[in-house]
């Protein structure tokens, strides 16, 4: 699952280079390292981002937050552009 080609992508960073929402979710219902780095020091959501594909850095960022143990991820995207401003809300 979390096997790397060449240049250090997992499965996950390719399916989020590729725009494959399908497959980002069962990569990640089956366990996929969502913190890895690539050879360039990309995570699945640096790649998601700089593609544009927002549905999927959505998705990835919940996964983040809910793995940091926070309550709620709020995120603000401005119209026409892909500029995200995230803020966690901790949990005590």
């Amino acid at each position: 699952m979390n096997e790397t080609c060449i240049n250090g992508d997992t499965a996950l960073i390719a399916a989020c280079r590729h725009n494959h929402l399908s497959l980002v979710l069962l990569l990640l219902q089956g366990g996929a390292d969502i913190r890895h780095k690539n050879r360039w020091g990309q995570t699945a959501v640096d790649v998601a981002r700089k593609q544009g594909f927002i549905s999927i850095v959505s998705i990835l960022e919940d996964r983040i937050a809910e793995e940091e143990g926070c309550e709620q991820v709020i995120v603000r995207r401005n119209t026409g552009s892909l500029s995200l401003t995230t803020a966690r809300l901790v949990s005590a």
